[in-house]
């Protein structure tokens, strides 16, 4: 099942790079944050490209900041460079609100062994 949820967004990724669904902006200190809406299922897909520090959090948080229960919020940062304690922090406090929004998370390219997640 997993597998096959990895394989949609993908193709959802595709779609994207074809035609914007929802949008992509580039920020000053060169961070990419894309958004697809999945037309099936209540699934927003969020992907951040670039370097996030503690002020560009918002950039992302803004991605989903009209979403509601029961979306899921799909994060994919494998392709960005969290560059402290802070912003992780700041980036765990705003994904803790959506969950006590009861929206669910699933986050993708945070390394387990961060050094800001053994704090």
């Amino acid at each position: 099942m997993r597998h096959t949820f990895t394989r949609h967004l993908a193709r959802l990724l595709e779609a994207t790079a074809r035609r914007a669904l929802v949008g992509s902006s580039t920020g000053p200190a060169g961070l990419t944050v894309g958004v697809v809406d999945d037309p099936a299922r209540p699934i927003r897909l969020v992907r951040a490209a670039g370097v996030i520090d503690p002020v560009s959090v918002d950039r992302i948080v803004r991605a989903w900041e009209h979403v509601s229960a029961p979306y899921l919020v799909h994060l994919d940062v494998q392709d960005a460079c969290i560059i402290d304690a802070t912003t992780m922090s700041r980036l765990e406090s705003a994904l803790d609100h959506l969950e006590r929004q009861r929206i669910d998370v699933r986050i993708v390219g945070i390394d387990p062994h961060h050094p800001a997640l053994a704090t």
